[in-house]
């Protein structure tokens, strides 16, 4: 619900900002006004403290914007941040998970696709678990909009996929044809299933690419496979050390993208011996086995492969851990963030999650009066219901 979320990353490298979040906001709207005179646009760097909700900034707000209203500051955010596209040499942008944009993603997005002559959107989503929005309807609706709905894989895909993970040439056909039966097509389940495989011990590839396997630990239809996904993540966090699986729970806490200084500042309550080395050394072993990957250097953050992952590693943790957790995510935020106001709704989120019913209100309040201030006024009526229900 946090706005213009889906569009944070691509904006931060048009602006080339991703150094900057140490730096004062003096110093961040000097940056800022120097990028966007590269950009040859410096004829809207009054507008620049606008960019506040999209980066998660703190600019301070000069003569012309602290006289604008709410919808007036929601117009002129939206007019930059067009100019900044057209500026950008970008000509393709992909916005992943486009189920869960928030409204004023998609009012950006909508007006993008209407403007920018030339260049590419490509919107990845799963299915609306509500009415699709307005925007979304509109975007379908354009005469240049195109649907693919993408499809299971075929055998063939899926035996290509297996032979190259697992660095063979071919696969005995009784082992492939329990990948395609059980994996249905589906590419994250059949990767998963690929990998129970390798991770089982019971076969070997030689140097010539051959598969050999040990017919006297397993037979051709013993079931080397769980039985579902879910069943697959689970095996395989049950087989990584203890140090390993506390980083994926507190992680999977966290959210699909999880800071590293986050992660290092409250992993000691769970795990007392963790520190920084050990973690990141944790986290690269994570990485090789396609748990999670870097999503950025600076600040150093990391992301689950796959939401799968994440939720169902979620789900594997105990209730009352869950909400301790909960608990040390919010209250990190709130020690170490001077402006807190882009973090409203992760507060309220966290909070709730861990019980902590008076200061979910509280948070749920400021983030549905922030959403105003955007003029994001969905997101708002939902926070400001939330607020109301848990009272």
């Amino acid at each position: 619900s946090t706005p213009y979320y889906a569009w944070h990353e691509i904006f931060t490298v048009i602006l080339n900002s991703e150094d900057m979040f140490l730096l004062t906001p003096q110093e961040k709207s000097e940056q800022i006004n120097k990028t966007l005179e590269e950009l040859g646009i410096s004829d809207v760097s009054e507008l620049a403290p606008l960019l506040n909700p999209v980066l998660g900034w703190d600019l301070p707000e000069n003569e012309k914007t602290e006289q604008m209203s709410s919808q007036v500051k929601a117009e002129n955010l939206q007019v930059l941040l067009l100019r900044l596209l057209q500026a950008s040499d970008f000509t393709m942008f992909t916005l992943e998970n486009a189920q869960w944009l928030d409204s004023q993603s998609w009012s950006l997005t909508l007006a993008a696709a209407q403007t920018l002559k030339g260049s590419l959107f490509l919107l990845a989503y799963r299915p609306f678990e509500t009415e699709p929005p307005l925007d979304f309807e509109k975007i379908s609706k354009l005469p240049t909009a195109k649907k693919i709905t993408l499809k299971n894989l075929d055998p063939e895909s899926i035996k290509a996929i297996a032979t190259h993970r697992l660095g063979c040439k071919t696969l005995p056909a009784d082992i492939a044809q329990q990948v395609v039966e059980r994996g249905g097509g589906e590419p994250l389940l059949s990767i998963e299933l690929i990998d129970a495989l390798r991770a089982s011990g019971r076969f070997e590839v030689s140097p010539q690419g051959d598969f050999i396997m040990n017919r006297k630990l397993v037979r051709s239809d013993s079931t080397v496979f769980p039985s579902n996904l879910r069943a697959l993540i689970t095996s395989k966090v049950d087989r990584l050390p203890q140090s390993q699986q506390m980083i994926l729970k507190v992680a999977a806490v966290i959210g699909r993208a999880f800071p590293f200084d986050l992660l290092k500042d409250i992993m000691p309550a769970f795990t007392p011996k963790a520190d920084a080395q050990s973690i990141k050394a944790d986290l690269e072993q994570l990485d090789s086995l396609d748990f999670i990957s870097l999503r950025s250097e600076k600040p150093l953050t990391y992301l689950f492969k796959q939401i799968m992952m994440q939720e169902v590693i979620y789900a594997q943790m105990l209730y009352a851990q869950r909400r301790q957790v909960h608990e040390k995510v919010a209250e990190w935020y709130v020690n170490s963030k001077q402006d807190q106001t882009p973090s409203y709704s992760l507060l309220a989120h966290h909070y709730k999650q861990a019980e902590r019913w008076e200061l979910a209100i509280v948070y749920l309040a400021k983030a549905g009066e922030h959403a105003l201030d955007s003029f994001a006024n969905r997101e708002a009526v939902n926070f400001l219901n939330e607020a109301i229900e848990l009272k």
